[in-house]
C-alpha cells in the first residue's frame, strides 16, 4: 500500500503531466514518456489481467482492490482540470460503478461529464447517459444509491439524451418517496410520464393522487377566526 507521502506526489505528478499537455506553449514529452502514457500501459496490463478471469464477480472484486492505486492520478488530473481526453480516468469512473463506490462515481463524473470525455470502446451511451441509467438501475434494487440518483440528475441537468432515460430515472425516485412524500412522488412521477408516456408511472400515478386527495385538511386555528 502507497505511503501518504507516495499518494500525494503521485497525484502532483499527474496534476503537472496534464496541466502540461493542456499547455501550447509547453514542450511535449518524448513519446511513451508522459504521466498519461505511463498510466495506460499500466491500465492496459491490469484490464488484461482483469479479462483473463472468467468470474463476474472475482472481477469485480478485482477492480475494487485496484482502484485506490488508480485515485491519486485522477484526483491530480481532476486537480488540473484540463479537459484532456483521458481513458484512465473514464475506466476508473466505470470500475468504481462496478464497485459501487457511488461517491468516487460522481466525484468523476462531474469532470468527465464536464468536458464531455470519450467514453471506452464499446459503450454505446455518452458519459451523461451511462451515469444516469447506471444510478437509476442500482437505486431500483438499492435504496441507498437513491441520493447519488438525484445528484447525478442535477449533474447532467444541462446534457441531451433520451427522454426515457431521466424518466427512469424520475419513476425511481418517485416511487422511493410515494408514501412518505406524495407530494414530491407526485412531481416527480408527472415529469417521468411528461418525458416519456411509456414510462410505467400511470398506476403509481393513479395511488399516489388518490392518497393526496384522501389526506386531512388542516382544520382552522379556533384562535385566528375574526369575532363578529
Amino acid at each position: 500500500m502507497a505511503t501518504p507521502a507516495q499518494i500525494a506526489r503521485a497525484r502532483a505528478l499527474a496534476r503537472m503531466d496534464a496541466t502540461r499537455a493542456a499547455d501550447p506553449g509547453s514542450a511535449p514529452a518524448s513519446a511513451g514518456t508522459s504521466g498519461l502514457d505511463v498510466m495506460l500501459r499500466r491500465l492496459k496490463a491490469d484490464l488484461d489481467r482483469i479479462r483473463a478471469v472468467k468470474s463476474m464477480a472475482t472481477r469485480g472484486e478485482m477492480k475494487a482492490g485496484l482502484l485506490p492505486g488508480y485515485m491519486p492520478y485522477v484526483d491530480g488530473v481532476i486537480e488540473a482540470d484540463s479537459g484532456r481526453q483521458d481513458a484512465v480516468v473514464v475506466q476508473m469512473m466505470i470500475w468504481a460503478r462496478d464497485a459501487q463506490s457511488w461517491p468516487v462515481v460522481l466525484r468523476i463524473a462531474g469532470y468527465v461529464v464536464r468536458y464531455a470525455l470519450a467514453m471506452p470502446d464499446g459503450f454505446d451511451r455518452d458519459a451523461a447517459t451511462w451515469l444516469v441509467e447506471e444510478l437509476a438501475n442500482a437505486a431500483a434494487d438499492d435504496p441507498a444509491a437513491l441520493p447519488h440518483l438525484d445528484t447525478a440528475l442535477r449533474l447532467t441537468a444541462d446534457h441531451d439524451m433520451h427522454d426515457p432515460v431521466r424518466a427512469k430515472a424520475l419513476k425511481v425516485l418517485g416511487l422511493a418517496v410515494e408514501d412518505t412524500d406524495p407530494g414530491l412522488a407526485l412531481d416527480r412521477l408527472e415529469r417521468a410520464y411528461a418525458l416519456d408516456r411509456g414510462a410505467g408511472v400511470k398506476k403509481a400515478l393513479d395511488r399516489v393522487r388518490k392518497a393526496i386527495a384522501a389526506e386531512p385538511t388542516a382544520d382552522p386555528d379556533p384562535g385566528s377566526a375574526v369575532p363578529e
